[in-house]
């Protein structure tokens, strides 16, 4: 269990490292080349860079220890975590359909992880 909340953990803190970086550099350039540009100093970031390593590296640990469609059901978790994390780094706004829907994929979730491990 210990795995998955660290990949869950480190795929959350990627998330918002890539949100808290594009902050930092701006708002995507317009055009081929300014937008290639762009995404390449982010791919190199070293706060990019070791999160992105750490995140494949204990997804490598996780995919030997668990199922996949069992460990994969507490990755999707990162995307309600993300969602309230943003809500208070960030000041991004929660629109009606976004509750609604995480109210529709928790059950999923639970469900799912009840599963043969």
């Amino acid at each position: 269990m210990s795995y998955l909340f660290l990949t869950l953990l480190f795929i959350v803190f990627g998330q918002l490292i890539l949100k808290w970086c594009i902050n930092i550099n701006g708002m995507k350039p317009e055009g081929f080349a300014p937008l290639t540009k762009f995404w390449l100093q982010l791919i190199v970031d070293l706060w990019v860079l070791s999160d992105l390593l750490l995140a494949f590296f204990i997804m490598m640990v996780k995919s030997a220890k668990f199922e996949l469609s069992y460990a994969c059901t507490f990755v999707s978790l990162s995307f309600v975590v993300v969602l309230y994390i943003c809500v208070l780094l960030f000041n991004e706004l929660i629109k009606t359909s976004k509750p609604l829907g995480f109210l529709i994929v928790i059950p999923r979730l639970i469900i799912l992880s009840r599963g043969k491990k």
